[in-house]
């Protein structure tokens, strides 16, 4: 059933993602809008002004990064998905704007398999599983062993709703029985993490690296496939005995619905240019974030049906709601 529900959700999105082309082959012939759902200086900012600049170059046109935040980055998200579908006016998605957002905005203006057309990931972070230096754990196991015999005490952290529902799976994954202790942001999550308000933490490398840095913090293990290239001695929780825990804020580029086949085409493959460029990968990898090179609109899409399907069964499983542990 998962299988075939990720399937039909792919296919709407391929849907999407393959009008029939009518779009002039000269294209673009005007600046491009790059919409952000966030403030300006956050991590979502940065990636989209570093793609920004250099996409511009490979298309020959400015492309302007237009800061639309608020509302967990939905005012962006729903601006882009009522655009016209001309390929000037994009979406610098951080993943959870058009994936579990429905779960903390019930109202949600727009869809993400009718109203989007996925062209690239451009960059990723995997989430972390964190700890403070009072905890007596240095590995996954030492740390369930650990709170086993002192559940009363401890507490996990969630700085959004991508931490807390990895928060809430390694709970199902382990038996365990903590709070999970909910923020408005990593800052201050992580503040009181380093005091020992609570004990656990689930946040990105890319949030993470300099508490980790200055040995504030520790890491038990990264959500990837691979281990981080820039914590290359933290394993992956499937060298820790937990195979599928594998877990990613995705960033990409989204189109309205509608936008023309060969529109999608060229952005995609300028895209991939602007992304292997040299300069490019050092900003990211300054920012401690992957880039993400040669993907697809099918791989692009693929992921974020699969995505959505896991959190939101997840999420359905556990009761969850915003604000509540």
């Amino acid at each position: 059933m998962r299988k075939r529900f990720v399937l039909v959700a792919s296919a709407a999105l391929l849907m999407a993602a393959t009008i029939p082309s009518h779009a002039a082959s000269d294209y673009p012939t005007k600046p491009i809008s790059l919409v952000v759902g966030y403030p300006a200086g956050g991590g979502t900012d940065i990636i989209a002004r570093i793609v920004a600049k250099q996409l511009g170059q490979e298309l020959g046109q400015t492309v302007i990064v237009e800061n639309r935040a608020g509302a967990t980055g939905t005012i962006g998200a729903n601006h882009v998905a009522k655009a016209a579908p001309d390929g000037y006016t994009l979406l610098l998605s951080a993943g959870s704007d058009v994936t579990i957002t429905k779960l903390t905005v019930p109202s949600l203006p727009y869809n993400i398999y009718h109203d989007f057309a996925p062209i690239s990931r451009v960059a990723q972070t995997p989430f972390l599983m964190v700890t403070n230096q009072k905890v007596p754990a240095s590995t996954v196991n030492e740390f369930v062993d650990y709170a086993k015999q002192h559940e009363s005490k401890l507490n996990i952290s969630a700085s959004a709703t991508f931490s807390y529902l990895n928060g809430a799976r390694f709970k199902s994954l382990t038996g365990l029985k903590l709070p999970i202790v909910q923020y408005k942001g990593a800052a201050q999550a992580l503040t009181d993490l380093i005091g020992d308000h609570v004990q656990l933490g689930f946040e990105t490398v890319a949030v993470s690296l300099p508490q980790l840095e200055s040995k504030q913090i520790k890491a038990l293990a990264v959500a990837s496939e691979m281990r981080s290239p820039y914590l290359p001695e933290v394993p992956t929780f499937a060298e820790s005995g937990m195979p599928n825990v594998v877990s990613y804020v995705p960033y990409g580029v989204l189109a309205p619905k509608g936008t023309p086949a060969d529109v999608i085409a060229s952005l995609q493959a300028a895209i991939s240019r602007a992304v292997k460029n040299p300069a490019v990968q050092e900003q990211m990898k300054a920012q401690a974030m992957e880039p993400v090179v040669d993907d697809t609109a099918e791989r692009y899409t693929r992921d974020l049906a699969e995505s959505t399907e896991l959190w939101t069964k997840l999420a359905e499983e556990i009761g969850y709601q915003p604000g509540k542990s």
